[in-house]
């Protein structure tokens, strides 16, 4: 379970932490106070935070806050008392990876949780970093881009596609009936699509799609279309987003 590579800081005198700490193939640095905790932060490279929430200098979830504020690309475990387990679990102490009774620890214990902490970290930055890179695309390619639900709902736009439809911003379209904001011959005929779609379980892409505006206005777009599965394949009602998405390349504008 252990990760021999790790560095690991212990904020508070904890003796018997520090023991099985040591009885482990970590790296352990150990500041006593939590200005001294602050500072090692600043200078010595560690990967995991063994944090107590009473420190001579601080008491109570705004030691774990602190440190999480100095150090947010860290996971962070609070050692805590069994008198202390409910602040421990409190919202203030939410984002720490993991919290343990010191009474109770035991070598292999520590380990596990160190080793557990260390993994959701590393999936929390991944799906953060996933985000990230989702939010640039989205902010930045010119092309429309949307989510939709079974019901039709935009669930996700981009700028691009905001704009496009005269809305202030993405949320703004996030609900609406895309279906609303078009002529009904356009809507019944990508509705057809999307249900082909669907049935197939495969994208249609390429396709060339005319949009009649509310206004008159007659548009043309290449359009992929595809239907949006969870994780293992399907589309239950627990799906984020059960339904399709398609990215419209605007074409030659009216014809």
């Amino acid at each position: 379970m252990s990760n021999p590579s790790l560095g690991v800081l212990l904020v508070g005198d904890q003796p018997q932490c520090l023991r099985l700490l040591r009885q482990q193939p970590f790296e352990v640095v150990c500041a006593d106070r939590l200005a001294d905790g602050l500072a090692q932060l600043k200078t010595v490279p560690v990967g995991l935070v063994l944090v107590a929430l009473s420190l001579p200098d601080s008491q109570g979830p705004e030691t774990f806050v602190k440190i999480h504020e100095a150090a947010p690309h860290l996971p962070i475990i609070v050692l805590a008392t069994p008198e202390q387990e409910k602040l421990a679990a409190s919202p203030d102490a939410a984002g720490a990876q993991d919290y343990l009774l010191v009474p109770e620890l035991t070598g292999p214990m520590l380990a596990r949780a160190i080793h557990n902490a260390s993994e959701r970290h590393l999936i929390r930055d991944e799906h953060s970093r996933a985000g990230h890179l989702l939010e640039l695309l989205m902010d930045n390619i010119p092309d429309s881009i949307y989510f939709k639900d079974k019901a039709s709902q935009f669930v996700m736009i981009n700028w691009a596609q905001a704009k496009k439809l005269g809305l202030a911003d993405p949320p703004s379209g996030r609900g609406q009936v895309g279906c609303g904001l078009f002529h009904i011959g356009s809507c019944k005929a990508g509705a057809g699509r999307r249900t082909a779609c669907h049935a197939d379980r495969a994208a249609a892409s390429g396709a060339e799609e005319k949009e009649t505006w509310p206004d008159g206005r007659v548009t043309w777009v290449s359009s992929t279309k595809m239907p949006l599965r969870d994780r293992a394949g399907g589309s239950s009602a627990r799906s984020a987003f059960p339904g399709h998405h398609g990215t419209p390349a605007d074409r030659a504008g009216a014809r």
